[in-house]
């Protein structure tokens, strides 16, 4: 994961922290989520099997992949989200 990466990843548990303490929308956690798990798949060993299954004609690889890199900050925001709270 790269400085972005990090970076968004901490924004996560970050909003997750936020929303839990001062009552705001979970939703600003998830959006940081998912930006966490774009950049883990964009500058990470994923982006070329991304390139691969887009060369094949596979278009569905990166939403999944995106999906599934996102699950742990999710995870870490909905932990901040639930200690705050």
């Amino acid at each position: 994961m790269g400085p972005l990466g990090c970076l968004s990843l901490l924004a996560a548990i970050a909003l997750g922290t936020a929303a839990g303490a001062w009552h705001w929308s979970f939703w600003w956690a998830v959006l940081a989520a998912i930006i966490a798990g774009s950049f883990s798949v964009s500058n990470g060993p994923a982006f070329q099997m991304v390139m691969t299954a887009n060369k094949e004609g596979r278009l569905g690889v990166m939403p999944r992949l995106i999906a599934f890199h996102s699950i742990v900050p999710l995870a870490l925001a909905g932990a901040a989200y639930w200690a705050a709270s």
